[in-house]
């Protein structure tokens, strides 16, 4: 049985209690969401007991479409690796790698797809984040 929680302030009411007995030892990933962001944490369950990984903070990235443009901005916590993709009815249409830092503001053109449907990606480490866009 682990007991968790941090915290740099007070906080009246928030404790979880979380039983981890029944399972096999190996890598395991914990995820809390909480306010749009979710919270990562790796667990290594052994025979000896649980060893616990530095939080790593996710945040939900932000689209906009205007003028022909979709524009994304995004913290990306812990650097990971970054893609953006544009998809037509399942099919990939146009891909860009991103740079990997924590502040990320991009704008994509898109006057030259034909008019439809189209879903943009973000990928960000194991995370995909989606937003449909109509031109």
């Amino acid at each position: 049985m682990v007991y968790y929680f941090e915290t740099k302030e007070a906080v009246v009411g928030f404790k979880q209690l979380f039983d981890f007995s029944k399972l096999s030892p190996g890598t395991y990933r914990m995820e809390v969401s909480m306010e749009g962001a979710k919270y990562e944490k790796m667990l290594e369950l052994t025979t000896d007991g649980v060893n616990l990984t530095q939080s790593l903070k996710k945040t939900q990235p932000y689209f906009s479409y205007d003028n022909d443009v979709i524009k994304l901005s995004h913290l990306n916590h812990g650097d990971q690796p970054l893609s953006f993709q544009i998809y037509k009815d399942g099919a990939l249409v146009w891909e860009k790698q991103l740079a990997s830092s924590f502040a990320v503001n991009e704008g994509f053109d898109i006057s030259k797809l034909d008019r439809g449907h189209y879903q943009a990606v973000l990928l960000s480490g194991d995370d995909a984040y989606e937003y449909d866009v109509t031109k």
